[in-house]
């Protein structure tokens, strides 16, 4: 991922709304469009909180383009009716949301890993788009790319926590085999599926199930089959990698895992610990 040049990205369409425009970035293309080439990508320096900051002309304007501003520390989603910029989130295996309000024409990027969905992020920002006059009914929702709860091992203590949190539905203890290597996990951990724990608050707040797009692959597991175009893809990989892990001070980059024929689509902290490499998922108006 090229942390300065986000034009430069390989950027997907996703499927929220008519009268928006929202991607997210992957090491290779899948289904690539046009984005932010002539919008500002504002980003948060995210710290997995709950807070919720609505971007005004104000702050856009003291932003930088497409990396964390520093004007808005601890934070961990934004919420913008500028129809002359892009919101983003930075993520490697948490769940990056997106709403879009229909009624108030105004949209929302969300970072939600565990803390961030047991703590509500996504109820924060529903609440300030509704403090704004939004009618949850007409709120749309769709889910970016993040850890499937298959590959989602977790502790029992967490567990725990989001047993008591009333989301024991979302806990499995069934999962024994490892989609990303195809043998038994190594423990016998519970497992967290945390697109369905931020899908049920928003049923909660009012969203109708109709109006939230669930389908998101997986970071940790996602490969591409690259047999013809392996040294240019995996060249591509590397120089972006190199980049990334430049701009953040690190001379020794973590490569993300490969296989014979194999890239992975997305970046995974799960899969590679320790990469500096992040995914964006980035929401704007239609112009």
């Amino acid at each position: 991922m090229i942390a300065a040049k986000h034009s430069s990205k390989i950027w997907n369409k996703l499927h929220l709304h008519k009268n928006v425009d929202a991607a997210f970035s992957s090491c290779v293309p899948l289904q690539e469009v046009d984005f932010c080439k002539r919008q500002k990508l504002i980003m948060p320096m995210q710290t997995h909180t709950s807070n919720v900051v609505w971007i005004s002309d104000k702050i856009a304007i003291e932003s930088p383009d497409g990396k964390p501003s520093e004007i808005l520390p601890d934070t961990d989603a934004l919420i913008t009716d500028a129809p002359n910029i892009a919101i983003g989130v930075r993520t490697a295996d948490c769940v990056p949301i997106l709403l879009y309000a229909d009624d108030i024409k105004a949209v929302a990027a969300i970072h939600a890993g565990w803390k961030g969905t047991i703590n509500g992020i996504v109820d924060n920002a529903i609440d300030m788009l509704i403090d704004k006059g939004s009618d949850p009914t007409n709120i749309f929702a769709c889910f970016g790319p993040s850890i499937c709860r298959q590959c989602y091992e977790i502790d029992f203590a967490l567990a725990q926590q989001f047993i008591d949190a009333g989301f024991a539905d979302c806990i499995t203890y069934d999962d024994i085999i490892d989609p990303l290597t195809k043998h038994k996990f190594a423990e016998a951990k519970p497992h967290l599926d945390l697109i369905k724990a931020n899908f049920k608050r928003m049923i909660n707040k009012g969203l109708a199930s109709l109006n939230i797009n669930t389908s998101s692959p997986c970071t940790r597991h996602t490969f591409n089959s690259i047999s013809e175009d392996n040294d240019f893809l995996r060249n591509t990989i590397d120089q972006c990698t190199f980049e990334t892990a430049n701009s953040l001070g690190n001379n020794t980059p973590n490569r993300p895992t490969t296989s014979e024929n194999k890239i992975p689509v997305f970046h995974s902290w799960r899969r590679d610990p320790g990469t500096p490499d992040r995914l964006i998922t980035a929401i704007s108006l239609h112009p």
